[in-house]
């Protein structure tokens, strides 16, 4: 199972190899490479939706680090000053280092990086930079253009997760309808074995987990608190959401659509464990 190319680590002990969505989910793109166009589509619903919660929260968070760092004549951020922002960002909000913003990445300063239809998943963050450079004809970013550089980062290594999340589903035979809470668990372990484990994960069915998790407990020997740790996050959303829950209406396990929607949790929290 190929780990995530966009998320290169976690903020723990050990190292972590790492419509639009629908696009970006499908068996063609979970590769080391992603279409221009999706990353397009991506950055141009971020941009779009610039007043919802959750962009405003980016905006207001990365406001104090926009206003202390050095600016061009135009009173923008400089390419290099994004990079170091928003590497600053992920890593100290969601214990992420993201292939592309961190120090030992690709350098920033041309387009010709990326000329092909598409591009390494490394080097989106090079693409979406140069989309905003074209579009501010090189003046640099804005505190808005920088909130929406975050949201659509964050948006395609959740894309990119949920995609591998899929995977796991598929591999086990599971429907992405509806799961019962056992298929979930067993699920979710298999992700976040496979996350710990990166390139030495090795799973292709139910009858691979007993030795993934045994590889995942070598890599990292606090394997079992993690796994407590998810447990007991997933019982606290599934206690918070029962006022909101038709009380005539039995649940009949977990549905695809909450998978997704904690598993955004779950790695907005994954590497802040340490």
């Amino acid at each position: 199972m190929a780990p995530s190319v966009l998320l290169a680590a976690a903020t723990l002990s050990f190292c972590v190899l790492g419509s639009e969505a629908a696009e970006f989910l499908s068996a063609e793109y979970q590769g080391e490479t992603v279409p221009k166009e999706v990353v397009e589509q991506v950055l141009l619903s971020d941009l779009r939706s610039s007043s919802n919660s959750r962009w405003l929260a980016l905006k207001d968070k990365l406001a104090p680090s926009f206003a202390a760092l050095p600016k061009n004549s135009h009173g923008f951020l400089e390419p290099s000053t994004v990079r170091y922002v928003l590497h600053r960002h992920f890593s100290q909000e969601h214990g992420w280092r993201v292939r592309g913003l961190d120090p030992e990445g690709a350098g920033w300063k041309s387009a010709d990086v990326v000329p092909a239809a598409d591009i390494m998943k490394g080097l989106a963050p090079l693409y979406i930079q140069e989309l905003f450079m074209k579009r501010s004809e090189g003046r640099g970013l804005d505190l808005d253009e920088l909130a929406s550089f975050a949201a659509t980062m964050d948006d395609l290594i959740f894309q990119e997760s949920l995609g591998g999340l899929q995977g796991v589903y598929t591999k086990l035979g599971f429907s992405t309808e509806q799961v019962s809470e056992e298929q979930f668990d067993i699920a979710i372990r298999v992700f976040l074995s496979d996350l710990i484990c990166g390139d030495y994960s090795v799973f292709n069915g139910l009858e691979d987990l007993d030795a993934l998790e045994a590889k995942a407990k070598d890599f990292y020997p606090e394997y079992d608190d993690i796994i407590m740790w998810y447990r007991d996050l997933h019982h606290t959303r599934e206690f918070l959401s029962k006022p909101s829950r038709n009380p005539f209406i039995r649940d009949a396990g977990v549905s695809f659509d909450y998978a997704g929607e904690f598993l955004r949790e779950l790695l907005h929290h994954f590497g802040a464990l340490s």
